[in-house]
């Protein structure tokens, strides 16, 4: 065999010069772009199943404590929500612009606008996430804490298991009263009507259980995301997404 002669080993002809905008694991953009592709549409099939679970497990639970999953709904701060829906919808916008300044060959920095942008809103998210976990926690909205529900007022007023004042049973007595549809009593102030209500409350602590699980698991996206992102705005620096790059 003469020096010029080169061997080759079979599924890597070709690789010799090799594109810059693929990876050596793949033998052409289009499969690159394929295999991304796919690996995106797994991890939102991942995430389908890991979501889906929980909203199986409470809409079921809903089913069977709905008075008392309502009652403890009206206490979530629904603008809050409403804000973060429209901060989640802006973001995912930018992303959007993102995508399309990269296939059509925009100038890297509006790339690295709209990346950064994106942060700013996942940012605002998360501050604003901060202040709603707050404000529940001021108001001793918290699962398993000492006393759920009550104010710093009501709490005094127990003794060990000892009732002295029940309104410390719930937030708004009326509201729960209603809600238990009990027409012999305005507030529960004995022991025999204690223990419907200690059970109600109970109740109305497990939709806070969903609540926190539900909203910190996609606040770890959330920063997962912003990490992410960082990444992508130095690689956007580095000019590693061309329009040729993000050919389909």
């Amino acid at each position: 065999m003469s020096d010029s002669q080169t061997i080759i080993a079979p599924g890597h002809e070709g690789h010799g010069h090799h594109d810059p905008d693929v990876p050596h694991q793949f033998d052409s953009l289009e499969q690159k772009n394929l295999t991304d592709t796919l690996g995106m549409w797994t991890f939102l099939a991942t995430e389908v199943l890991f979501f889906g679970a929980i909203f199986a497990a409470l809409m079921l639970y809903r089913s069977l404590y709905h008075k008392e999953f309502v009652e403890a709904s009206k206490h979530l701060l629904v603008h809050i929500g409403l804000i973060n829906t429209f901060i989640l919808l802006a973001s995912s916008y930018t992303v959007v612009w993102t995508v399309h300044c990269a296939k059509h060959g925009y100038d890297k920095k509006w790339m690295i606008f709209w990346l950064i942008a994106t942060m700013g809103f996942g940012s605002a998210f998360l501050g604003i996430k901060v202040y709603e976990y707050k404000t529940d926690f001021n108001e001793n909205l918290v699962p398993n804490w000492h006393n759920f529900g009550l104010n710093a007022e009501e709490s005094r007023t127990l003794d060990g298991e000892v009732l002295k004042d029940p309104t410390f049973l719930t937030v708004h007595p009326e509201e729960w009263q209603k809600a238990l549809k009990r027409s012999d009593w305005d507030v529960p102030t004995d022991l025999e009507h204690h223990a419907d209500a200690e059970l109600f409350m109970r109740h109305a602590e497990l939709f806070y259980v969903f609540y926190y699980t539900m909203t910190m698991i996609h606040a770890v996206h959330m920063v997962i995301g912003l990490g992410i992102f960082a990444f992508l705005v130095y690689r956007a620096g580095k000019g590693a997404y061309t329009r040729k790059s993000q050919a389909r």
